[in-house]
């Protein structure tokens, strides 16, 4: 594990190019331990387009490669490739920002209208104040929420059925 976490930046330099020319973004490099197995995860997404299977084992396979080729890594170890998932966790400011007009989940350090937490749409960013609002529906009404980031404790992206 500490072998993993030694050539962390190697490893992400390594895979700059490779991304970029597959209109990739890395959103996380993890080194995890499971069931007594070393695994390098590593979380890639397309912000233009959603990544489907037979592309994600393909990336898999290319950065599996790619990691091979570095050598680096004398223990055992397993590279797992996916993507953060469609409720992935929004990291800050701009990552939830980045949301307007999509439904995220926040929940709050202190409780804003005596709610701990809200899901529904983002539907305005303040980027000067940093001062967001959600658009919600409370037994069946239209309701808007506005917070400050500094009081949200998390925040993800959220599958509306």
């Amino acid at each position: 594990m500490d072998e993993l976490l030694k050539h962390q930046s190697v490893i992400k330099q390594a895979m700059e190019d490779y991304l970029q020319q597959n209109n990739l973004m890395l959103f996380s490099l993890n080194f995890l331990v499971e069931f007594d197995t070393n695994i390098l995860q590593v979380l890639v997404e397309d912000q233009a387009t959603v990544i489907d299977l037979d592309r994600l084992v393909k990336i898999s396979e290319d950065i599996n490669q790619i990691i091979d080729q570095l050598d680096l890594i004398q223990s055992e170890y397993v590279v797992e490739v996916s993507t953060p998932g469609a409720e992935r966790p929004l990291r800050n400011f701009d990552e939830l920002a980045g949301r307007l007009n999509e439904e995220v989940f926040v929940e709050f350090i202190t409780d804003v209208d005596k709610l701990s937490n809200i899901t529904g749409q983002l539907v305005a960013v303040d980027l000067s104040t940093q001062i967001l609002t959600v658009k919600y529906f409370k037994k069946g009404q239209p309701k808007k929420l506005s917070f400050r980031y500094d009081n949200v404790k998390f925040a993800r992206c959220a599958v509306k059925f």
